[in-house]
């Protein structure tokens, strides 16, 4: 007897069957509900497992907001840092840490976190990435650099005018001291 052949079965139905066959049915529904709950069981555990997870990285935000430590290392592939990297910059615990790393060594840590560097983001916004990549948060350090990296834009750019107005005005005196030539 099958168990799809019987699920619609009457009550009466059942009773004619003999007591092995009641029996095999009822163990074929055993076997189903059992295998129904350990899917579920399945599913519940995941789930629990997401929200410990998150809950885990909710914890390392708030700590690296506050201006503490990385969460321990951060595995990827089974792996704890990229290759070829010197064992000084391996351990990354700070923003500082990540502001200190040479470009290479940084960008080889975004590509370890499956991030390709963009040509266009300069060191800071680099740092920054991999920080959240780390499970970090922003905090007062982070904000800092910003600070400090607006600063020197702006410094660079009126160098960088005065520079070009002072070539412009060496440009105009030159044509002023220039004698001109007459017509015959």
């Amino acid at each position: 007897m099958s168990l799809e052949s019987n699920s619609s079965s009457s009550p009466t139905n059942i009773e004619s069957l003999s007591e092995a066959e009641q029996w095999a049915i009822v163990k074929q529904k055993m076997i189903a509900i059992t295998r129904q709950y350990d899917e579920m069981a399945a599913k519940v555990s995941g789930i629990s497992e997401r929200v410990r997870s998150l809950r885990l990285q909710l914890v390392f935000s708030e700590v690296t907001r506050d201006g503490g430590p990385l969460p321990p290392i951060v595995e990827v592939n089974g792996k704890e840092y990229p290759d070829d990297i010197p064992e000084r910059y391996r351990h990354l615990s700070f923003f500082e840490d990540l502001m200190d790393l040479p470009a290479e060594y940084l960008d080889k840590w975004l590509t370890f976190h499956g991030e390709i560097p963009d040509d266009s983001m300069d060191h800071l916004e680099k740092a920054k990435l991999l920080f959240v990549l780390r499970h970090g948060t922003m905090n007062d350090t982070i904000r800092r650099y910003e600070t400090i990296r607006d600063q020197n834009r702006s410094r660079d750019e009126a160098e960088r005018k005065k520079r070009n107005i002072a070539a412009a005005q060496n440009v105009k005196d030159l044509k002023e001291k220039r004698p001109r030539r007459g017509l015959k």
